[in-house]
């Protein structure tokens, strides 16, 4: 074989291993990349609304993304000082709270301001669309009945998921919130939850099931080459 030869063979070998190792670099990219899809399709997204953006006196409904904030006729929802609760506006605290989520919600919790009273003072209900999930009381930080509680509650509602509105009542749906022999109502605050993964569209699935066939399709020109 002439020094010719031989360096164009060289050549061509250098040329097919850059060619295999730049394969081999753009098909684990491509694995990485899509795991990390899959992974971001996976997750759910955590939100913490504290309403201290709001000017006193503001009337919400849909200033945060996702989420719809409403009131019984003749009600409306109405910013304080770091929280809300209802009003006409003037602040009453004692009517029902609506909270509408564009994507499902999950591991909600907020925060109730002076629930003062004794017993149930309010209670919690949860829907995915049309179908009631459930519902859970909110027990007042009062130790007897006839007197009053002070301080802050954070009710919980991390048992539901899917939740797509959540309703704020009286005590097992009737009546006024924490008001049944002249507390003060109930404010709001440190509304958390976390939203559903989302869902991929068809061409996300179109472009994994392709990433799929590509794994397979190179495991299976290995393994005839190893054989």
């Amino acid at each position: 074989m002439s020094i010719r030869s031989a360096s164009t063979l060289a050549a061509g070998c250098c040329a097919m291993s850059q060619t295999m190792s730049s394969f081999k670099s753009s098909h684990f990219k491509r694995i990485f990349m899509l795991g990390a899809l899959a992974l971001t399709f996976g997750q759910a997204s955590a939100t913490l609304i504290d309403f201290n953006s709001l000017a006193t006196g503001t009337v919400v409904t849909n200033q945060f993304a996702g989420l719809t904030f409403a009131s019984e006729p003749g009600q409306q929802i109405v910013a304080g000082s770091g929280f809300v609760c209802t009003g006409t506006p003037t602040w009453n605290c004692t009517q029902d709270v609506y909270i509408d989520f564009a994507a499902g919600a999950a591991n909600i919790s907020i925060d109730a301001i002076e629930p003062n009273e004794f017993g149930t003072v309010a209670t919690f209900f949860l829907y995915s669309g049309a179908t009631l999930l459930g519902t859970q009381d909110l027990i007042g930080l009062a130790s007897v009945s006839g007197k009053f509680g002070f301080g802050t509650k954070t009710v919980s509602l991390g048992s539901f998921s899917g939740v797509t509105r959540l309703e704020i009542r009286g005590p097992g749906g009737v009546g006024d919130l924490d008001n049944s022999y002249g507390g003060s109502g109930i404010g709001w605050d440190n509304l958390h939850y976390d939203s559903s993964p989302s869902v991929p569209e068809p061409g996300t699935w179109s472009l994994m099931l392709l990433g799929a066939l590509t794994i397979g399709a190179v495991k299976r020109a290995k393994a005839v080459r190893q054989g």
